[in-house]
């Protein structure tokens, strides 16, 4: 597992879609493509924002914090026909219990709680080099937009 983080929040002009950026290590990204809803879940985190009643990522941060549960980890595992996979890691009493979620709701949920993000090696990784085909494609692709653009 390799350690990540949120570079930025994106958009897709070609897909018309947000995507989340995650960094991984120097100059290694990996994109997510998310929906409007997660995409707004994670602007509204990163910029701090609360809103006056909770959102889907806050009530599970609720609950997880109800359950006197603690989320380890966010893990994404991976890519299969277009689709982004991902684990949350909750531990409860010494026990790891593992659930299966989308890429976009576990980054929200991981911004909430302030817990760690990973990516399995089996995830594609983009160089990000002047040189890379697919980056230069990628970044021509994305325009950047500010948590508060969505929120």
């Amino acid at each position: 597992m390799l350690p990540a983080q949120v570079r930025m929040l994106a958009f897709d002009i070609k897909a018309n879609t947000p995507v989340i950026v995650l960094e991984v290590g120097k100059d290694r990204i990996v994109p997510i493509w998310i929906g409007i809803a997660e995409a707004r879940a994670i602007a509204m985190a990163l910029a701090g924002l609360k809103p006056v009643r909770p959102m889907s990522h806050d009530l599970m941060k609720e609950i997880v914090d109800g359950l006197d549960a603690k989320l380890e980890r966010v893990v994404i595992t991976g890519i299969r026909e277009d689709i982004y996979y991902a684990l949350l890691h909750i531990n409860q009493q010494d026990r790891t219990i593992v659930v299966d979620a989308r890429p976009s709701d576990s980054i929200a949920l991981a911004l909430r709680t302030n817990s760690p993000i990973f990516v399995s090696k089996d995830t594609p990784i983009v160089e990000e080099t002047e040189k890379n085909k697919l980056f230069i494609e990628l970044k021509n692709r994305l325009r950047a937009i500010r948590p508060e653009d969505i929120a």
